[in-house]
């Protein structure tokens, strides 16, 4: 990277007791404007008025578009319904209804409308389907013996008009309360756009993003590897709406070389829900050096999100952790004017005006001004323990037993890379299983992967059976075991994850508990429907099937409950005795059945 002498600035001064710091009043006074999202094709050509609201309740969000998720970029707007299930969904404009999913997890029931002007509309968590599209996804499901089904009817199958009912909304797949998640998308390449940013609805808020604190990491560059210090917080005060400054007023005296991150959130109006930031700019001495804007994405560019933000700060923070800074890796395209990618190269012993802007997708912004020096004390790191990594190659290690492959491009920036054993084969604190093996420490696991790593480990020769083992991650405490799977051959077994952290392996005996809602024998006659509460206490649900006096059944799974609705259309009901068979299944193959007599 080049490095630049940042211009000269008046250092940071107070104008009087009771009033604000220049820096502040200099915010309050300057106009800042957001530019306009870049819209797809067929928006750009729509008028006003081409999409209606997919609901007729008021317009409250409970999450924005592109907020910061565990791996991923939330792809829509999330829209409330009042706490409620059963509201009436419209389609927004004419087209057709090109594809139906159904899944216990994600979207849950989803559909997808194609609109002329090439654009897709997408509608997820839904607890029914129109008529038609349940009937025809009733058939689907019993012909394919699946539960889970994703459906592609074709253009003339289900045609809607703007404003035709096409559902109910719910709280299907992995929803946690009840509301419509909502999309817009370019047909053909499936990118999903800032829905508030596109200007077709009026969604009400004046409240500008809410800066909470900033932090400042502080970088040096040993063996072409960066190489981060400890992170200094400063925590910021407000003057009046929108305009915030450092609580020490003083030019913030930093290591040469670093980057900021602003923890933000956001709000709208008349909803508590935090929301996520749209965009940032960043200027040094009146330069624009950092700035960004969420108007899109493709699912393929969602994972960058851990490197949009601080990965290791981001989890467990409900606000969003902005790095202004570029890695190396990070392919994400909203990035502009990065100039040396938002690193911070302090080359003089001079005062520098910094200004940080964080913008909503409502247009409002909030500004943070400070002055900054280089400290002439900050000492350098000493070289940390690892092998030199370059992010742009693939690397293998072999220490101890473990095997680690990580492809090129799977880190978003150089490393010194370590693994080792952690602590010898020990107690796993579960009744079904014990560590078979060391617990090996694979690298930081504050440092995300893009894509998976492969993770192999040798095992003893006394191992015993070897259908049942696997790998798990193991929580940094060591009282949590996770699972995450592999194969077995020649002694080994290899697994894929995507995160570092501490492994071992395991075996996995412990079938699934299964508990019925009724006993056996139940008069069920009064009742539309049945369930079961299925769970795992290691590798988790697999699959699930049931039939009915030798009849295949559809279940409806939400959480750890499978509910089974009374179909006609495949057994005949007339007062007398039926059974019913299930048999779930968890990862590691191990089985439970359970038969039950009912009345009906």
């Amino acid at each position: 990277m080049r490095r630049y002498f940042i211009r000269i600035l008046p250092a940071l001064l107070l104008s009087g007791a009771g009033c604000l710091p220049v820096a502040a009043q200099e915010a309050a006074t300057v106009e800042t404007t957001v530019q306009a999202a870049a819209v797809p094709p067929g928006v750009a050509r729509a008028p006003k008025d081409y999409y209606r609201m997919p609901m007729d309740v008021p317009t409250l969000l409970s999450a924005n578009f592109a907020e910061a998720r565990p791996d991923h970029f939330h792809s829509g707007i999330d829209l409330k319904t009042g706490g409620v299930e059963g509201e009436p969904i419209y389609a927004v404009a004419d087209g057709y209804i090109s594809r139906v999913f159904v899944s216990h997890s994600g979207y849950g029931r989803a559909l997808y409308v194609v609109h002329p002007n090439g654009t897709t509309s997408v509608y997820g968590h839904m607890q029914r389907f129109e008529p038609e599209v349940e009937e025809y996804v009733n058939s689907e499901r019993h012909r394919q013996r699946r539960h889970n089904v994703d459906l592609y009817p074709g253009e003339e199958r289900f045609p809607v008009v703007r404003g035709q009912q096409i559902g109910l909304s719910g709280n299907s797949g992995s929803s946690f309360g009840p509301h419509l998640h909502f999309e817009i998308r370019d047909t053909p390449s499936q990118r999903v756009h800032n829905i508030p940013r596109l200007g077709f609805y009026d969604i009400r808020d004046n409240i500008p993003p809410m800066l909470v604190r900033l932090h400042y990491i502080a970088v040096d560059t040993l063996n072409s590897v960066p190489v981060s210090r400890r992170v200094k917080t400063y925590e910021l005060a407000s003057a009046a709406s929108g305009v915030y400054y450092t609580a020490d007023t003083s030019a913030l005296r930093l290591p040469r070389n670093g980057y900021f991150v602003l923890e933000a959130t956001d709000r709208k109006n008349n909803t508590h829900n935090t929301m996520g930031i749209y965009g940032v700019d960043m200027e040094i001495d009146g330069d624009q050096v950092f700035g960004y804007r969420l108007d899109s994405f493709l699912f393929g560019e969602t994972r960058y999100v851990n490197s949009y933000t601080h990965y290791g700060m981001q989890k467990g923070s409900r606000n969003e952790l902005l790095r202004l800074a570029v890695q190396d890796g990070n392919r994400l395209p909203v990035y502009r004017a990065s100039r040396d990618r938002g690193a911070i190269y302090l080359t003089d012993d001079e005062v520098h005006n910094v200004r940080i802007t964080a913008w909503d997708d409502s247009g409002n912004s909030s500004v943070l001004t400070l002055k900054v020096r280089r400290n002439p004390d900050d000492a350098a790191p000493g070289v940390p323990e690892g092998i030199p990594v370059d992010h742009r190659r693939a690397f293998s290690r072999s220490t101890d037993g473990l095997h680690v492959t990580i492809p090129a491009n799977s880190l978003y920036e150089p490393v010194y890379y370590r693994q080792h054993i952690d602590h010898p084969a020990a107690s796993v604190p579960t009744a079904n299983m014990r560590s078979l093996v060391p617990v090996y420490r694979i690298h930081d696991a504050d440092i995300p992967l893009h894509t998976a790593m492969t993770v192999t480990i040798d095992l003893p020769g006394d191992i015993g059976e070897t259908d049942k083992l696997c790998i798990a991650r193991v929580s940094d405490d060591g009282k949590r075991y996770s699972y995450v799977g592999g194969k077995y051959s020649a002694g080994r077994i290899t697994a894929d994850t995507r995160s570092f952290g501490l492994y071992t392996v395991v075996r996995d005996v412990k079938a699934p508990a299964v508990t019925p809602s009724f006993a056996n024998g139940a008069d069920l006659r009064g009742r539309d429907s049945f369930s079961f509460n299925i769970s795992d206490d290691f590798s988790g649900i697999a699959y699930y099937t049931g039939d009915i006096d030798g009849q295949w059944i559809v279940f409806e799974r939400k959480g750890a409950v499978i509910t089974h609705n009374f179909d006609t259309s495949t057994v005949t009901y007339d007062g007398r005795e039926h059974t019913l068979t299930l048999r779930v299944t968890d990862n590691c193959g191990n089985t439970a059945s359970v038969s039950r007599t009912f009345v009906r």
